[in-house]
């Protein structure tokens, strides 16, 4: 009798506990371990979040700048995958350069073609030395000094400031003077209204010559000529004739007075937002769109002074270059350079050796 009580008892067991299986969670939602959730989470790749950074420049559509930065966006979105986007803004749309570092300096998303004027007048004592007229005289004199300690301590001292070197140098052009009336000695540049930017190594550089400097964008150039706001503008021979500023302008002067070179720059403050892998990408991307530009630059300048012969200016090439040095020394007494040091000639000659 006792058997059949035990087997009872046996098979209330074992419904019980199918009844307990039962009410278990559903397979539509199955539980996982602690282990198994993180192998999950460590096989998905991590992506950067998307950012758009905004390129601002003078040039205009088309001009080799340009078009190097067209070359830039597509390297640096390839290089990002995807996460970083390029917005070019050519021909001054978001301003002028002095309102693109003032965006920079206050966290907007924003890449400038500046150079060592804009940081000089930003508080980098002295980094405008390099475009002093007539003390650097080709591009591969500008580079010796790009790759100096001296260059290295000036970046440093600008990351201090609010702007970060992004890509550079890129060889710009040599400055050169386009007039309305005929300049062939320094006794011509008396009383001459010449376009700068609003840079003030470029400024003085002008008042070296005993030219009145007219601080503008390039963009109001055209204009300003054909009113008589300006009589003249100064800047490599290809922006020039691209600006079309031959049309209203008839005298070119081959001063050669700078090599100007752009250091393309970016907020340190939206940078260091960026992730790693962000700021790699527009690190490599910007040294590869600077030896793009840097490339071709030089047949467009060429091409250029042939069309501007063309279309009818006269070409004047200096009949005493050291004249124009000679005048050019004022530029060192201008107030503003005072506090550089005592040695910083000097410092520039020995790397150039």
């Amino acid at each position: 009798m006792k058997k059949p009580i035990v087997l009872l008892a046996l098979t209330g067991v074992m419904l019980l506990s199918g009844c307990s299986q039962k009410a278990g969670p559903s397979p539509q939602t199955p539980t996982q371990s602690p282990t198994s959730t993180s192998a999950s989470t460590q096989s998905q790749p991590v992506e950067d979040p998307p950012v758009v950074i905004s390129v601002g420049y003078d040039n205009n559509p088309g001009e080799p700048l340009d078009l190097a930065c067209q070359e830039w966006k597509r390297l640096v979105e390839e290089k990002s995958n995807g996460s970083v986007t390029f917005e070019l803004y050519p021909s001054s749309q978001l301003g002028s350069m002095t309102d693109l570092v003032d965006q920079a300096l206050s966290g907007d998303a924003v890449i400038m073609n500046v150079n060592t004027g804009h940081f000089a007048d930003l508080g980098v004592t002295g980094f405008d030395v390099v475009m002093a007229p007539y003390l650097i005289t080709s591009f591969e004199d500008y580079d010796k000094v790009h790759e100096s300690s001296w260059w290295d301590e000036k970046e440093k001292e600008l990351e201090g400031v609010g702007l970060k070197i992004v890509s550079g140098p890129w060889h710009y052009g040599v400055r050169h003077l386009l007039s309305k009336r005929p300049v062939e000695n320094v006794a011509d540049m008396k009383g001459l209204k010449v376009r700068t930017p609003q840079k003030t190594c470029l400024i003085r550089g002008m008042e070296a010559l005993d030219a009145v400097a007219v601080p503008m964008s390039l963009s109001e150039v055209y204009v300003a000529l054909q009113q008589g706001t300006i009589d003249a503008v100064e800047n490599p021979i290809d922006v020039l004739y691209n600006g079309s500023f031959h049309e209203v302008a008839k005298e070119l002067t081959l001063t050669g007075h700078s090599f100007d070179v752009c250091e393309w720059s970016i907020g340190t403050e939206f940078f260091n937002t960026l992730t790693s892998a962000q700021q790699q990408a527009i690190l490599e991307s910007g040294e590869e769109a600077a030896q793009y530009f840097n490339k071709n630059i030089g047949s467009v300048a060429e091409e250029a002074l042939e069309k501007m012969k063309e279309e009818g200016v006269a070409v004047h090439e200096l009949q005493d270059l050291q004249e124009f040095r000679d005048a050019s020394e004022k530029y060192f007494d201008a107030p503003e350079f005072a506090a550089w040091p005592d040695d910083l000639r000097e410092t520039i000659l020995d790397i150039l050796k």
